[in-house]
């Protein structure tokens, strides 16, 4: 039954979730979401998301918000350049793209030591570098031996991403400090992480002039109830997961 208690939840529930992106299982919003007798709320949020291009996904430890396709809360490219001076044009973005791509491929349902030393240690930024360097060198050639069918295929715009990062350096030689830049990979690499990190997806642990990325308990549940039976992704990481360890 709709009531303005359950217009007045469900826009607490909402608006708690456009501003933190995930809410922890036990905070008290999510058990007034799974309560079986607010049908009525779960009914308002999913009208909303419907009308502002978002879903909700209810995991195990997290409640999440995401933005779909024509979302009215994703951010335009100018939005992003400006956040994030270091992607000054859509091919850093393309880049951007891959390198989360990558990270995110070491991901797996499978709870083997490597996932469980992923989950707990993350990646060195030099070794996930190693890692883009041999995916974007191999899925290159594959676009060169299909004269250009593979970015079509798989919607990657891996020449223009071949050729952008295949110019930069690995990193600048006695650099003081980290921090986004498009001049070198490590500097692309941290801009990626940045801007996971920003959604609470990740955290940065910054070691001496080094840094790793170690992923949060949110994003590993998200990638699991947004892309687990998404065949394009599973067929994207697959295909990164076999060149990377190629």
């Amino acid at each position: 039954m709709l009531t303005m208690e359950s217009v007045d939840t469900a826009n607490e529930i909402y608006c708690a979730l456009i501003e933190k992106g995930a809410l922890k299982d036990s905070d008290s919003l999510v058990s007034k979401y799974k309560d079986k007798d607010n049908e009525a709320v779960r009914q308002i949020i999913k009208n909303r998301c419907k009308k502002e291009g978002t879903d909700v996904l209810l995991g195990k430890d997290y409640l999440h918000l995401i933005s779909t396709e024509n979302s009215v809360y994703c951010t335009s490219f100018s939005e992003l350049r400006d956040k994030y001076y270091s992607i000054e044009s859509k091919k850093y973005l393309h880049l951007i793209g891959l390198i989360h791509l990558t990270f995110f491929s070491e991901a797996n349902n499978e709870m083997t030591s490597l996932q469980l030393n992923w989950l707990h240690n993350g990646i060195s930024y030099y070794k996930l570098i190693d890692q883009v360097d041999r995916v974007i060198s191999q899925l290159y050639e594959k676009q060169v031996q299909s004269n250009g069918d593979f970015s079509k295929e798989f919607s990657i715009a891996i020449d223009d991403v071949y050729h952008l990062w295949k110019r930069k350096d690995t990193d600048k030689p006695n650099r003081q400090r980290i921090a986004p830049s498009n001049k070198t990979k490590f500097g692309l690499v941290h801009t990626a992480m940045k801007i996971l990190e920003d959604d609470n997806l990740v955290f940065i642990k910054v070691v001496k002039t080094s840094a790793q990325a170690i992923p949060t308990p949110v994003l590993h549940e998200r990638l699991d109830l947004q892309f687990n039976n998404n065949v394009n992704f599973q067929e994207i990481k697959q295909l990164i997961h076999e060149t990377k360890n190629g």
